[in-house]
């Protein structure tokens, strides 16, 4: 048994390698490069040595390349581009010459009954779509769709990629659809794309969620609310999912194919919650109060895809990833009031004058 783990580690280290070999010197876009899951994917990318990244994505992602600038050789553009929009045709078109593309552009909205269901399911799929119309996939080796655990709503667990679709709101549903045109395309032979499921995904960069949340309202020595004691989540740390689409980028098999990221670990919200009430030193108190109209009651997915295809495993504990994340999240909000302060002083200043 001990011969056959040490086989498994060193084949799962020698797919990091390939890929990191794969991807030295490529040319890769990352639509969305901006978001939470993008700017690791960047960093992932920064890490494995290619030549060039052309970002996606929102002004304010200019400071994380800048910081990945610092510290690399490949060389970075960053297009301030609403995809969902019909003028980002013309930024596409002049968009030529990549190895690999990833899409992570999404809005997640997952309030039911949603008030706007057709501009949600525009802001998910019409990205996808220009995508997919406008670049050149001769050159493209490889490309990774994000879809969600959202799109399997409340199926038995645990999710396996051909498990039928239940989602019980309108982003799971508008997350189905992207899945079902990205493999239309691919299976047609007019795209490339690989659509990778990830599941509750948690770490530094996100300021909103479950983990967040629940630390600005415990470290505040209040009551954190939990929604359904029984439900229950897959949570997987962020460097581990960018890793894995990373991975499934340069992984040809995985071309045609959905493929769930997770951990693979069914673990209530209560549990989550306790791991950050011990992260945040034990203040606040957990309450709990019935599930919301919408909610996923369970949720935990299969990983057997990922690993084959890729070798795959997570690397962060639960208990370690959280406390990363709230570290983040503290260092976040002093650096947002020590900058709320300097604007208030620069008021007065100029009151003064």
């Amino acid at each position: 048994m001990k011969d056959s783990g040490n086989k498994k580690r060193k084949e799962r280290g020698s797919e990091g390698v390939r890929a990191s070999l794969s991807l030295k010197n490529a040319r890769v876009l990352v639509a969305g490069g901006s978001g939470f899951i993008g700017t690791h994917v960047v960093a992932a990318l920064v890490r494995a040595g290619v030549g060039e990244i052309v970002v996606l994505g929102k002004k304010k992602a200019s400071r994380v390349i800048a910081d990945a600038e610092a510290y690399s050789t490949a060389r970075f553009t960053f297009l301030d581009c609403d995809l969902a929009s019909q003028s980002s045709e013309r930024v596409l078109k002049g968009l030529k010459g990549f190895d690999y593309v990833f899409n992570l552009i999404g809005v997640t909205e997952q309030d039911m009954p949603h008030p706007d269901p057709l501009r949600l399911m525009e802001a998910n799929l019409l990205p996808l779509v220009r995508l997919t119309k406008m670049l050149d996939w001769a050159s493209i080796k490889g490309a990774v769709h994000v879809g969600s655990n959202a799109e399997y709503g409340n199926a038995p667990v645990p999710h396996r990629e051909d498990a039928p679709l239940r989602p019980t709101n309108c982003y799971g549903l508008a997350k189905a659809t992207t899945t079902t045109y990205a493999l239309m395309m691919t299976r047609g032979g007019w795209a490339k794309w690989c659509v990778a499921r990830p599941f509750f995904v948690y770490g530094p960069g996100r300021e909103y969620g479950l983990v967040c949340e629940a630390a600005r309202v415990m470290s505040g020595g209040e009551k954190f609310v939990i929604h359904g004691k029984k439900i229950t989540r897959d949570p997987v740390f962020v460097e581990d999912v960018a890793e894995a689409l990373v991975r499934l980028a340069v992984c040809p098999k995985a071309t045609g194919e959905i493929v769930n990221v997770a951990n693979g670990q069914e673990i209530t919200v209560r549990a989550i919650a306790e791991c950050v009430h011990e992260a945040v030193g034990g203040g606040g108190v957990l309450v709990d109060a019935h599930a919301r109209a919408g909610d996923l009651l369970r949720s935990c997915g299969s990983v057997a895809v990922l690993m084959r295809l890729t070798g795959w495993h997570p690397r962060t504990t639960l208990r370690e990833g959280v406390r990363r994340t709230v570290a983040a999240y503290a260092k976040s909000m002093e650096h947002r009031m020590v900058m709320r302060d300097i604007g208030r002083t620069r008021e007065k200043n100029e009151k003064r004058r």
